[in-house]
């Protein structure tokens, strides 16, 4: 029917009241799940289900002495006489809010690797186009070099070759920044 027969002392510690206050007491109107009416109704539900010979396992938050509130791991094993009927069902309870804890911090550590992986590669994609421009002018300008030289005045080709020279420049502070954000990830500045 629900009712606590016995408990044992970490549980009894944990509900923060004595053994005979607890017996007799339906499991679900327990201090761990007084504080909610339909965390109550959850685990009344679960109760009933356990009764019907299922066993029966679930988390929920769950107040312990001095209001404070754990997740826990709840499972209702029922227990059969000689006839097949429920006798009487165990609860067993584990406290995984560390574990539930510690998952959340991966998941937010996943989500920030994430971000820096989504921002590596934007990063890369503008850093490609960035080193793309001058190469293009680089090109072109070795290019009009190359093939044109013969019909440049002198002062034409020292522009060309000074063009280039800029570019290289531009293409080198575009290189020291790369590395300067490289050397920040690998923790040396």
């Amino acid at each position: 029917d629900g009712k606590i027969l016995t408990i044992n002392k970490i549980a009894q510690q944990s509900a923060g009241l004595p053994l005979d206050s607890l017996q007799g007491m339906f499991f679900w109107d327990a201090p761990w799940w007084s504080y909610d009416p339909r965390v109550q109704k959850k685990v009344r539900e679960a109760v009933n289900q356990a009764a019907e010979g299922k066993v029966v396992s679930f988390e929920e938050r769950a107040k312990v002495v001095e209001s404070e509130m754990i997740i826990a791991n709840l499972g209702l094993v029922p227990v059969f006489d000689d006839r097949g009927k429920v006798k009487y069902l165990i609860a067993e309870s584990h406290d995984i809010t560390n574990i539930r804890h510690a998952e959340e911090v991966l998941r937010q550590s996943l989500e920030k690797e994430k971000e820096l992986g989504e921002l590596k590669s934007r990063f890369v994609s503008i850093a490609s186009h960035e080193f793309r421009t001058p190469l293009a002018t680089i090109q072109a300008a070795s290019d009009l070099l190359k093939h044109y030289s013969h019909k440049m005045t002198e002062q034409k080709r020292i522009e060309r070759l000074n063009k280039i020279q800029a570019e290289v420049r531009n293409m080198t502070s575009l290189l020291e920044e790369v590395l300067i954000i490289g050397k920040v990830e690998a923790g040396k500045l």
